[in-house]
């Protein structure tokens, strides 16, 4: 279930935020296992666990801070995928609501058209409890 899309809002890595965020989506899922009993007539299930993650798509900036750094990080693999601070911003202002937690890039995609703007497209897997502030 997509909890929000933030096509006006701003997310921060590390605290800092990217540049050119085009549209972002994060995602909370539940997964449950049934509990039904042999002779039940109604669905019961048991959530064993939730996992959330983060898709990203900017205009590309060799220049931009943020993306650099990712960049650097997606590069060298290994613990540098972890970030341990993501915060989603739900409006464009920094007092306002937002998702947070530590999560792992799972994969990068830096689109290059002759004629286009360039496009980095980041996916990140959550790393634990997802929190919020109103």
């Amino acid at each position: 279930m997509a909890v929000n899309t933030f096509k006006l809002g701003m997310v921060k890595i590390e605290g800092n935020m990217i540049g050119g965020l085009k549209n972002g989506t994060l995602t909370v899922t539940h997964n449950m296992e049934s509990a039904m009993v042999v002779g039940e007539s109604w669905e019961s299930n048991t959530i064993l666990h939730g996992q959330w993650e983060v898709s990203l798509e900017c205009d590309y900036s060799p220049e931009d801070t943020a993306q650099g750094a990712l960049r650097t990080d997606f590069v060298a693999g290994g613990t540098g995928l972890l970030q341990t601070t993501v915060s989603m911003y739900t409006a464009s202002s920094s007092a306002s609501a937002f998702f947070y937690g530590s999560a792992i890039i799972t994969g990068t995609t830096l689109t290059r058209a002759v004629g286009a703007v360039d496009k980095l497209s980041i996916a990140f897997a959550g790393q634990g409890a997802l929190g919020y502030t109103a």
